[in-house]
């Protein structure tokens, strides 16, 4: 049984992954309140540090950014955060590659999980 916040929410996101589903920040954030007493929003700063410790931890891990599975309902997009997080990461893309990047990182996040499925 997850014990914090972001245990929390990487389960969360493993979920989405697994199933090869996007979810929104404001899902999510609905999704961590349902299992865990807390005032995080959906545009809140703390859920931003959140997804990105979480994308530090598993791209260290060769895993992918887990936090691509997260994203904006008005575009269907991560957020910025998400892409000025894979730079810092190294990630090289323009800011034409973003949509590329974006796919390229999601595949990856989705076959690591799915392999992952009978585990």
């Amino acid at each position: 049984m997850p014990e914090n916040l972001q245990e929390i929410a990487k389960d969360i996101l493993i979920d989405c992954a697994k199933k090869e589903k996007l979810i929104t920040y404001s899902d999510l954030v609905s999704k961590i309140r349902s299992g865990f007493l807390t005032d995080i929003g959906p545009h809140d700063p703390r859920l931003f540090q959140l997804l990105g410790e979480i994308s530090i931890e598993e791209d260290k891990n060769n895993h992918g950014m887990l936090s691509v599975v997260v994203i904006r309902e008005v575009d269907q997009r991560p957020g910025p955060g998400f892409f000025k997080l894979a730079k810092q990461l190294g990630k090289i893309f323009s800011d034409s590659e973003k949509e590329e990047f974006w796919i390229a990182e999601l595949n990856k996040v989705f076959h690591y999980w799915r392999s992952r499925q009978e585990l």
